[in-house]
């Protein structure tokens, strides 16, 4: 993934400062899933708004629509959400918050410590210099041709490594990273409803492959902060939402949606509405609000 280092800066609710310092999280070497596990302890112990689970690993890891996730050397983060008045039909809301955190999160993962990073690249490239120089058997002009590859490979290398990410959203459920990433991102939103309202909620990030601790470390750590950020921001969607339009690849562009059981619609996405739908203008004029629930998949037709 080409991790840097921890980047702080981000801004954050109260409420998500809150959670930040008093919230509990539970970290488990494997799991059934993280949001099952989740659930599990909301339901029986009373978990707090802000808990979450983090899982090295899963057995029976899903994306949306029950599609597996069998993702190698992947870890998952589900942080637990208990909005006070979020309309259940605007549940649509939380996708776009578990993708927005997770692109958030990612992005911030890439931020580099530009002290660290290039001090390690020229540490590299001074032993490699080093050596070279120890074995010279060419003229000099060969030596400064050396030279000035070592330092082009030195200037390029510490400007790949000062270059964060740009990590963006498709509605309702993909992040992906330009340029591409080998690394996956599934997202996940279960909310449980009660009277009149979403009582509770799931928002759940898996990455990998991510082989090294440190990684695991940085990504658990900011996949924390920016799940629990979004997921106090639930009660009031409005910069939530003009968060999410702006991260979103799929506005303004022509789209083919799967729907369920069957069909197929293809439109125009000119926005995501206060509820978390998507705004679909048809060829003929018509403009429909298209819910997660009734999508199997959407693809860009550019």
């Amino acid at each position: 993934m080409g991790l840097c280092s921890l980047a702080g800066g981000a801004t954050l609710s109260k409420a998500a400062a809150r959670w930040a310092m008093t919230a509990p999280t539970r970290s488990v070497p494997v799991a059934l899933s993280a949001e099952a596990l989740l659930h599990q302890w909301a339901r029986q112990s009373e978990a707090p708004a802000g808990a979450a689970v983090v899982a090295a690993s899963e057995i029976a890891a899903r994306r949306r629509g029950g599609v597996e996730w069998r993702t190698s050397d992947a870890m998952a983060v589900s942080v637990l959400a208990r909005p006070d008045s979020l309309d259940p039909e605007a549940m649509d809301v939380g996708w776009a918050a578990v993708s927005l955190a997770a692109a958030e999160a990612l992005e911030a993962c890439e931020k580099p410590d530009t002290t660290t990073c290039s001090t390690a690249d020229r540490d590299a490239r001074t032993h490699q210099t080093q050596d070279a120089r120890t074995h010279q058997t060419q003229d000099a002009r060969t030596h400064q041709t050396q030279d000035a590859r070592t330092h082009q490979t030195q200037g390029d290398s510490l400007e790949a490594c000062e270059k964060p990410g740009a990590w963006m959203c498709l509605w309702p459920d993909q992040v992906l990273r330009e340029p591409p990433d080998v690394c996956e991102v599934a997202v996940g939103f279960a909310c449980t409803l009660g009277p009149g309202r979403v009582e509770l909620a799931a928002l759940t990030v898996r990455v990998g492959p991510l082989a090294s601790v440190s990684e695991r470390e940085t990504v658990t750590s900011m996949l924390l902060q920016h799940l629990r950020k979004q997921a106090s921001g639930l009660d009031d969607p409005t910069s939530l939402l003009d968060a999410y339009r702006k991260r979103c690849a799929t506005l303004g562009q022509p789209v083919e949606l799967r729907m369920l059981p069957h069909g197929t619609m293809r439109g125009l996405a000119e926005d995501i509405d206060h509820t978390g739908r998507l705004v679909l203008a048809s060829p003929t004029g018509l403009t429909e609000r298209i819910m997660v629930a009734s999508l199997n998949e959407a693809r860009l037709l550019t």
